[in-house]
């Protein structure tokens, strides 16, 4: 059984420009949605460290009153910037609750 030849489709000027247009608004919009998945990751970055940046000051200044407490989770410890992180250090003796390592921490 012999192959048929394949056919050959010949674009017009105007339906060629259509295409590259699509091809042209698929790409930007690709590139939209990264951007903003990049803008939504950078401002949870933010808000995390200002989270945390607040709690420890918080815990810092005991006179200070908080309605949300300076409970600060080991993950968001790890995105405060260097000085805060040994700040920190040299104030373990203050943190009142750190939990055991084991069914405490695994949930």
């Amino acid at each position: 059984m012999t192959e048929k030849p394949k056919r050959q489709y010949f674009f017009s000027q105007a339906q060629k420009a259509k295409i590259v247009a699509r091809q042209a608004v698929k790409e930007k919009e690709k590139e939209i949605k990264r951007l903003a998945k990049k803008l939504a990751n950078t401002k949870h970055r933010l808000n995390n460290k200002k989270e945390a940046i607040g709690a420890v000051d918080q815990a810092l200044n005991p006179n200070a009153k908080s309605k949300t407490g300076s409970v600060v989770e080991e993950k968001k410890l790890e995105s405060l910037p260097k000085k805060v992180k040994e700040l920190l250090e040299k104030e373990k003796d203050r943190i009142v609750f750190k939990p055991n390592d084991g069914p405490q921490t695994d949930f």
